[in-house]
């Protein structure tokens, strides 16, 4: 159990305060504002999946195996990511181009965003692959509690504006990252080569920049097409829904992935493909345990939850939205942290790039058939269509390299319970109200537990 829930503060905290932002800040500016900060949310992690994120994935999958050269793979880590920051800073400053909504000033919030973020994600992956749990934790307490309440007294003073929220979020993340970067390149090794080692590095993490690529846009081309459509008040709309039902359920499957995937890489280090396939059943029951009641509690109470966290202005289309962006979020979560782990497993990891492909086609042909129909409810049905394509295909092509049993007795358990309690939420919220909702949802959470325990579900995740 602590493998796989041992870090789940400096996931949690986070998150928290970016579900406080969303409550808190739509109150105090209009959909618009927030709206364009969205944008450079989005565009910022789209740019750091593509630019990026690959370094740091080849920097975790190489570590295990090559801990006696740890000092020189950082310190290769940090030379190869140098020029691919540049690069999306400059991308940062050509997105002027792409829409009107867009100008220099938005350009340099972005490259803000990206630099501060993405060292930030680097010393965070430093700190994890050693196991430094404590100050893991801390570091993504201190700054997203302290950056909230900066923003806070920034926008409470000096109004509602969209660059006094970035402003206000990223200045102590881009504290945070010279931090890092001071620690990283004190205890990196650039003098001596090793460059069998770089090429190991290049070998499995370049081929990733293509999966990157299509799974950075399948994540962010809703908000982009929507805002080219019905502009960047729609977005924001879009977003603060997005926000709300999106964390919910990936905070939990990045609470279990972040000690579920060192131990699944050693799983299949140290015994090969039938002990890592025991890993993944395990995980997956993991994932489902923490992730189905969420999912449901969304599906049946999006509207009192919708009508409880957002201002009239944005509550009007939200419960649709939440419902559907939190089905694609749990659907992208199965594939993301179960199927594509075994492409990761087994370095082929072309074929998780052949996944995205038929999943961004879809999303891409049904926001351009369904935003105007069904306006932002038509953005959120395209992720949703898109993210089912893609596991659908995922779980095709890894079956193939290792295969393992997903409606096992403990997933069973867990589908059967949650439905259960479906059904009695869905049937007190019509009946009783809020009240008779808010009872049902905590019997039902009672009687989860109970039955997880006496019917060995946590016996199996503690396994």
């Amino acid at each position: 159990m602590k493998s796989y829930f041992g870090y789940a503060p400096a996931v949690l905290i986070p998150r928290v305060m970016s579900f406080l932002i969303v409550l808190t800040f739509t109150r105090m500016m209009a959909p618009e504002e927030f709206g364009k900060y969205s944008l450079v949310l989005v565009y910022g992690e789209l740019f750091d999946t593509i630019f990026l994120r690959w370094i740091r994935l080849g920097y975790t999958r190489l570590h295990e195996a090559s801990k006696d050269q740890s000092n020189v793979l950082m310190g290769q880590v940090l030379l190869v990511s140098l020029p691919c920051l540049l690069i999306s800073c400059l991308v940062s400053l050509g997105l002027t181009y792409w829409s009107s909504s867009i100008d220099p000033e938005f350009a340099m919030l972005l490259i803000l965003y990206v630099v501060a973020n993405s060292s930030v994600y680097l010393g965070l992956q430093y700190l994890r692959v050693r196991n430094m749990r404590v100050q893991y934790a801390l570091a993504e307490a201190l700054r997203s509690v302290l950056g909230f309440a900066l923003t806070y007294g920034i926008v409470l003073i000096w109004g509602g504006h969209y660059e006094l929220l970035v402003l206000g979020t990223q200045s102590l993340t881009f504290i945070s990252a010279l931090v890092f970067l001071t620690v990283m390149v004190r205890a990196s090794r650039f003098g001596r080569s090793d460059r069998t080692l770089l090429a190991e590095l290049l070998r499995y993490s370049v081929p990733l920049i293509v999966s990157f690529f299509l799974a950075g846009f399948l994540m962010a081309v809703d908000r982009m097409l929507l805002e080219k459509t019905l502009g960047v008040a729609a977005v924001g709309v879009y977003a603060a829904s997005y926000s709300i039902a999106r964390p919910a359920i990936e905070v939990l499957f990045n609470i279990v992935n972040i000690g579920g995937f060192p131990k699944l890489l050693k799983a299949y280090e140290n015994h090969g493909r039938e002990a890592a396939a025991l890993v993944l059943e395990q995980k997956l029951v993991a994932l489902l345990f923490v992730g189905v009641p969420i999912l449901v509690v969304i599906l049946t109470l999006a509207q009192p939850i919708s009508d409880i966290l957002l201002p009239a202005n944005y509550a009007d289309t939200a419960p649709n939205i939440m419902r559907l962006v939190a089905l694609a979020a749990f659907l992208r979560g199965m594939k993301g942290f179960v199927l594509d782990q075994i492409f990761l497993l087994t370095r082929t990891t072309t074929h998780a790039t052949l996944t995205l492909i038929p999943g961004l086609v879809c999303v891409v042909a049904g926001c351009y058939l369904l935003i105007p129909i069904f306006e932002q409810v038509g953005a959120a049905m395209a992720a949703m269509i898109g993210a089912l394509v893609s596991l659908i295909y995922s779980y095709y092509l890894s079956s193939k390299s290792i295969d393992f049993c997903i409606f096992n007795r403990e997933t069973r358990i867990v589908l059967l319970a949650n439905l259960g309690a479906s059904l009695l939420i869905t049937v007190a919220w019509r009946e009783f109200g809020l009240v008779g909702a808010g009872l049902a949802l905590l019997t039902s959470a009672v009687l989860y537990i109970v039955v997880c325990i006496k019917s060995g579900v946590l016996r199996k995740i503690g396994g």
